[in-house]
């Protein structure tokens, strides 16, 4: 397997050359921490290749420094490299002002037949790469201007040029160093003129012979970044010729604009391209082979300040370079279980900045796009086959419909959520909300309730219309199941305060058990949505609602009364609510009476739906159990009293009477009401007791009438005397214990009536919606009471 040198020799040179480790222990620590496994033999090539030398390690051999002449050892030379090397962008100081520089750009005239000698001694140590010898030479007053001319020779490699533009190419780091010491700026930034390279600088060259150490080295000693000239840009051609990324940061590192275009004036068939757009070209041309590499290089850009919105690489590809990154998935089964970290990481970036996730993707996975056409496994090659079943084509997916709902397990729908931002993406709420027949999660996917909640809490518009009309709602109740659409209602309803309150763990607006809660909630709902709007093309939730043949009856009305809970303000299409909206988590006895089936609200809506009595009877029930049970949540609240009792047995008869389901009373209010009533009863029958013993010395006596009225229906008042255990029950008036009777709370007062016409409670005391107190005794709970 072929080693990728270049992505790790900086790492290799920090180890060998600056930590002087020993090649053993550099192989252990790259093999440990990077993953980086090669042999000794093999480090010991590249790093010959390289022209890295050890350093000066603590306890091991010292490497002579100085020679006794006070002249520098080319290994001593290159830990100066090395040093400089990590400081790019800084320069070197040192380069020589000899006057000799200015010859900068002459050409050596044959006659000098001496100076052509010393040329060609110098050209062939170059091209044999004899590292001591270039040294020695330029170490010569004689030899060191010849780095300023051009080699004087056309018939040879690199002829016309600077002896910098044949050292850039070679292997050896140490060959190009010690040329740099000894050029100017000029040299170093000048145009090749050989037929290979022409308008080429040193730097481009190094790029090109992919030789990382030679372009930090050309860096370190003043070649420019930037396009000078003719020439493109260093950073275009790194990424053009498939350089390695240490090659690419070295370059952004030291200034290079990732997004100049190139060429600046381009010919009727040439197109300007930044090096961005020409990295993800180059991927889907490389993706097999080059993937990681391609993935690494495309980081560095973004990271560097990339622009993603420039054109793609043309009709083909949607006409976006985020088209062109996700091409190479285009059909291919399972793509997302070999994503890299970088690939995720730049995925994430690009939805950030906006990139047009509604782009066109040909899904092997939904059954709502074409599969026909040939499906890939994720390590097939591009254009390679494979048989798949294939389905009636309805639509060309999106990317972001693919993500949300075929890449089970992956995490990529909530990271697509998560780095959504409204003002780029503004259908992908609508996406959320258009569920996919076929779509495919596990227990760890976030649902779709969970999903709309990030979006809210990241400032989606929930009233916004969707490329066919439909506003959120209205999308949620054509297309979402029983099973979501409430949570997913309320979420949308509650707005982003809802959903921040439900992030950090409390629970979403409208989500709650209690009716109390479910009020509070829906009066800090002004930045959800508006659940009276219509949508483009007239649907009204309510009608909807009511409409929907997907959900049980007791669904609909909950979905309807949770509207109506959060409706502020009326639309033009909804003005005949304008009286009673919005449904106040206070709402007064007195406006119960508006919202019954013989109110004001009926009447109202009998007018607007004329040919429709059932969706106007409809709406209405829905209010009223909106209004009662906030009524109800309110009062209950209150200290039991026989005023209040009253208004809340209205408002359960109007609930009962509208065939609305039970509101089950906090536990605090029974008990407070049943112990108000015991106390009632506990007073009345002490004399109740003693009129009825001088009457009837039987233990056992019969009560007297409430109001006089009401046979009702007795049962089983029990009486206890010192000496007899009875139980005993009547019908009629009731039973009362006799004189020595001690009076037991039991539920045996029978319903006469609800307005107190009832029959007796034995037991000295009873307890009824509205039955009277029976023997010497009468109360009832709403009437008042009377005597014995």
């Amino acid at each position: 397997m072929t080693k990728d040198w270049d992505n790790v020799w900086q790492e290799i040179r920090r180890l060998y050359s600056i930590e002087d480790k020993s090649l053993k222990e550099v192989k252990e620590i790259m093999k440990r921490q990077y993953g980086f496994d090669a042999s000794i033999r093999a480090y010991r090539l590249k790093i010959h290749s390289w022209g890295l030398k050890k350093g000066n390690g603590g306890g091991r051999r010292k490497e002579r420094i100085r020679s006794p002449g006070g002249r520098h050892t080319p290994r001593a030379m290159l830990r100066q490299s090395v040093s400089a090397h990590s400081l790019i962008g800084q320069g070197v100081e040192g380069l020589s002002d000899d006057p000799a520089f200015d010859t900068v750009g002459q050409e050596l005239t044959i006659d000098d037949e001496e100076t052509v000698t010393r040329f060609k001694h110098l050209y062939d140590c170059v091209a044999d790469t004899k590292v001591e010898e270039i040294k020695n030479f330029l170490d010569d007053p004689a030899y060191k201007p010849l780095v300023n001319y051009r080699i004087p020779w056309t018939n040879v490699r690199f002829g016309g040029d600077f002896l910098v533009h044949f050292a850039a190419s070679q292997h050896n780091a140490d060959v190009l160093f010690y040329i740099l010491r000894h050029s100017t700026s000029q040299t170093i930034n000048a145009l090749s003129v050989s037929d290979g390279f022409h308008n080429q600088r040193a730097i481009h060259i190094a790029i090109y012979h992919k030789q990382p150490l030679n372009v930090e080295n050309l860096i370190t000693h003043g070649a420019s970044v930037h396009p000078e000239g003719p020439c493109p840009p260093p950073l275009s051609s790194a990424v053009h010729h498939s350089a390695s990324p240490s090659i690419v940061d070295l370059l952004l590192k030291a200034g290079a604009n990732p997004n100049l275009p190139w060429p600046p004036e381009p010919g009727p068939s040439q197109t300007p391209r930044s090096a961005w757009q020409i990295a993800v070209k180059k991927r889907i041309k490389t993706f097999k082979d080059r993937r990681e590499t391609c993935a690494k290089i495309l980081r560095l850009l973004l990271q560097h300040g990339a622009d993603i919105q420039l054109p793609g690489a043309g009709e083909d590809h949607a006409g976006s370079t985020f088209a062109d990154f996700i091409s190479p998935w285009h059909d291919v089964v399972f793509w997302y279980h070999n994503l890299t970290g970088d690939e995720h990481w730049i995925l994430d970036q690009l939805i950030v900045q906006g990139a047009p996730i509604d782009a066109p993707f040909s899904s092997a996975m939904c059954a709502s796009y074409n599969s026909n056409s040939p499906r890939r496994s994720g390590n097939a090659r591009r254009g390679s086959r494979s048989h798949g079943h294939g389905s009636q084509q309805n639509r060309k997916v999106t990317f972001m419909h693919e993500v949300l709902f075929h890449t089970p397990g992956s995490g990529l729908g909530h990271s697509l959520v998560t780095f959504a931002r409204p003002n780029f993406h503004p259908q992908l709420l609508h996406e959320v909300l258009s569920p996919c027949s076929s779509r495919a999660c596990e227990l760890q996917d976030d649902s779709t309730q969970q999903l709309l909640r990030v979006l809210m809490k990241s400032g989606f518009d929930p009233n916004a219309r969707g490329a066919d009309d439909y506003t959120p709602i209205t999308r949620l109740l054509t297309f979402v199941d029983e099973v979501e659409v409430l949570p997913c209602l309320e979420v949308l309803l509650g707005g982003p305060s809802a959903a921040s309150e439900a992030s950090a763990g409390q629970p979403a607006s409208g989500s709650t058990t209690t009716a109390a809660t479910t009020a509070a909630a829906a009066t800090n709902c002004g930045d959800g949505a508006n659940p009276l709007l219509c949508d483009g093309q007239g649907r009204f939730p309510l009608q909807l609602a009511f409409e929907s043949e997907r959900f049980p009856e007791a669904l609909r009305l909950t979905l309807a009364e949770t509207l109506l809970a959060h409706a502020r303000t009326t639309t033009p299409e909804t003005s005949y609510l304008a009286s009673y909206l919005p449904l106040t988590p206070w709402p007064s006895y007195h406006s119960l009476k508006y919202l019954t089936a013989n109110g004001k609200l009926a009447c109202s809506l009998e007018t607007v739906f004329p040919t429709n009595a059932a969706l106007a009877a409809f709406i209405q029930r829905a209010a009223l159990s909106v209004a009662t049970k906030h009524f109800l949540a309110h009062e209950v609240n209150l200290d039991p009293t026989s005023r209040y009792n009253v208004a809340i047995l209205d408002a359960l008869k109007m609930r009962r009477d509208a065939g609305l389901d039970d509101v089950p009373l906090p536990a605090n209010f029974v008990v407070h009401l049943l112990e108000q009533l015991t106390n009632r009863g506990s007073n009345s029958s002490a004399a109740a007791a003693a009129a009825a013993a001088s009457a009837n010395p039987n233990p056992f006596g019969l009560g007297g009438h409430a109001h006089g009225q009401g046979q009702g229906l007795g049962m089983g008042g029990l009486g206890h005397h010192p000496h007899h255990h009875h139980h005993h029950s009547h019908h009629g008036h009731g039973t009362q214990a006799g004189q020595q009777g001690h009076p037991l709370v039991g539920m045996g007062g029978g319903m006469g009536g609800l307005t107190g016409l009832g029959g007796g409670m034995g037991g000295g005391m009873g307890a009824g919606l509205g039955g009277a107190m029976g023997g010497a005794w009468g109360a009832s709970m709403i009437g008042g009471y009377s005597g014995t």
